[in-house]
């Protein structure tokens, strides 16, 4: 089973996945896949992690993390196709 999750970090626009993958795995949390999604202003690392079931509990204990790091369960958007016209199908 995996967890999809969201990190955000404000003020280091500049963490890689790498790095972020290799703490997580530092803390014996397997990461399957780790995607950097660009802010638009530039202020925040945002992040979507996929790890093993297993690693769960610890990925949200805010001990793991430093001050300012959100972590929340990812959300996925509606498979819906939108028409050109902006109207939903």
């Amino acid at each position: 089973m995996l967890l999809f999750g969201e990190l955000q970090r404000k003020f280091l626009s500049d963490t890689s996945e790498k790095t972020l993958v290799n703490y997580l795995q530092s803390k014996g949390i397997k990461v399957v896949s780790c995607f950097k999604y660009a802010d638009k202003y530039d202020r925040f690392s945002l992040m979507r992690v996929c790890i093993s079931h297993s690693g769960e509990k610890k990925i949200f204990d805010p001990k793991l993390w430093p001050d300012g790091v959100v972590v929340r369960p990812w959300t996925f958007k509606s498979q819906q196709a939108e028409h050109s016209d902006g109207n939903m199908q």
